[in-house]
């Protein structure tokens, strides 16, 4: 049983009223991977060095196929492209999947602008769907949504939680919609005990330093048919053809204009440390939200607050405790106090006073239709008026303003989680 302080207790004077913050340790910088980088990494890139081969096709084994065969095989995918960053996996997958001018893809409000970017590099058209209280794409909405022109829809897994894939995945068999999961801030999470990453089409992650697990940049993108693979790979590497497995006949008549997005051996030997100790961090920052939720789920409740929905809890890899305000301006003050109180993680996730590019409603590039020659992009070719705006998703936008969201970094110590919990008691019981 978690234990809990009385609610007879006499109150203590917040931070924010001149009373000593409660915290009084320094939060560590929610960047898991890029923290726990140690002489295993050391040892792996030192290795690479000493080989004196750091172009992947040029070493075997090489290590950039190595870590491409150990994420196919955790998330059950038989195609895997390493690639330079996640906007170049997403990119690769959308044009595996033959997404191009004309057609539309469904994005989530709520994601991080690398998506509806990897759209249009495509020459496709993105098309802005809300969210619901997982605060991913809302199922109901991207029906909606659908048009004549759909082609595909990226799920994104955001905040380390799963979207509603069985849901998601349904309504593109149904109307002939691809699916493509975004892994970037989830990697190791499952829907119904299946890996995400392996639920769709095609997936992609992002390795960039501040997630969960990195190699400072870098990406994936996982294909469930070899064709696909084999239109991402000639993306992503003009001239490969021996490498996989095609001769280069058949290259010839496949390959295209294209770019160099590959992955090199520095980059897969940190990458291949890295993904040996995901499971020992999602299991402490799983263990950490259940702790630091327990200790709070009374007053949460209690002031009329939610903590955010899931789609499966048991696949969430617990990087973050977010709750629901009552409104925005109570959400602002809660955060505001929590981080006099020394809990510096706490934010809301829509304040229209902070740019954030995980917001639609800031992703002015995309809203104004921008290309970097000021002449006509892909949407020139828009069968339909998208209704682009900063209001055109005003669930999300009032979700999110209300969203209190709290980091659950691994490294903290259970007592320091405990300290964190009791400062949120404190608040929301004298603000919420």
């Amino acid at each position: 049983m978690v234990r809990r302080r009385s609610l007879s207790h006499e109150r203590r004077v917040l931070a924010i009223h001149g009373g000593a913050p409660a915290v009084d340790f320094e939060l560590p910088p929610m960047w898991p991977g890029s923290r726990q980088i140690d002489e295993a990494e050391e040892r792996a890139v030192v290795a690479a060095l000493r080989r004196r081969c750091l172009y992947r096709y040029d070493v075997s084994p090489s290590q950039v196929q190595t870590v491409e065969q150990t994420l196919a095989e955790r998330v059950g995918m038989p195609w895997a492209l390493a690639v330079n960053s996640g906007t170049s996996a997403l990119w690769c997958a959308l044009v595996g999947l033959g997404i191009g001018p004309g057609d539309e893809v469904l994005v989530p409000a709520y994601t991080w602008i690398a998506v509806p970017n990897a759209v249009v590099l495509s020459g496709a058209i993105p098309v802005i769907v809300d969210v619901d209280e997982t605060l991913t794409v809302d199922p109901k909405d991207a029906k909606q949504k659908l048009g004549p022109a759909t082609r595909a829809m990226i799920a994104v897994h955001m905040r380390g939680a799963p979207c509603r894939m069985d849901e998601l995945v349904g309504l593109g068999a149904e109307s002939s919609v691809l699916v493509v999961e975004d892994v970037a801030q989830a990697p190791g999470g499952s829907h119904r005990g299946r890996p995400l990453g392996g639920l769709a089409d095609a997936s992609a992650f992002s390795f960039q330093g501040y997630k969960v697990v990195t190699a400072g940049e870098g990406g994936m993108a996982l294909f469930r048919d070899r064709d696909v693979f084999l239109r991402a790979a000639a993306l992503h590497d003009f001239d490969a053809p021996h490498y996989f497995g095609v001769s280069e006949a058949d290259w010839a008549k496949r390959a295209f204009p294209s770019a160099s997005l590959r992955m090199h051996e520095l980059e897969a030997a940190v990458l291949s440390v890295q993904l040996g100790r995901l499971d020992a961090t999602i299991s402490r920052m799983r263990e950490r939200r259940t702790r630091l939720e327990a200790r709070i789920a009374d007053v949460v409740a209690r002031k009329g607050c939610r903590f955010r929905a899931s789609a499966d809890s048991g696949g969430d890899i617990g990087s973050a405790a977010v709750v629901f305000l009552p409104d925005a301006e109570r959400a602002r003050s809660v955060a505001r106090a929590l981080r006099a109180e020394g809990v510096t993680s706490a934010h809301v996730l829509f304040d229209p006073d902070v740019i954030d590019y995980h917001v639609y409603a800031y992703w002015s590039a995309i809203l104004e239709r921008r290309t970097p020659h000021g002449r006509p992009g892909p949407w020139v070719q828009a069968a339909r008026d998208l209704g682009y705006g900063a209001e055109m998703c005003p669930r999300a936008t009032d979700l999110l303003s209300r969203a209190l969201h709290l980091d659950v970094n691994p490294e903290l110590e259970l007592g320091q989680v405990d300290r964190i919990a009791d400062a949120v008691r404190d608040v929301l019981e004298a603000l919420a």
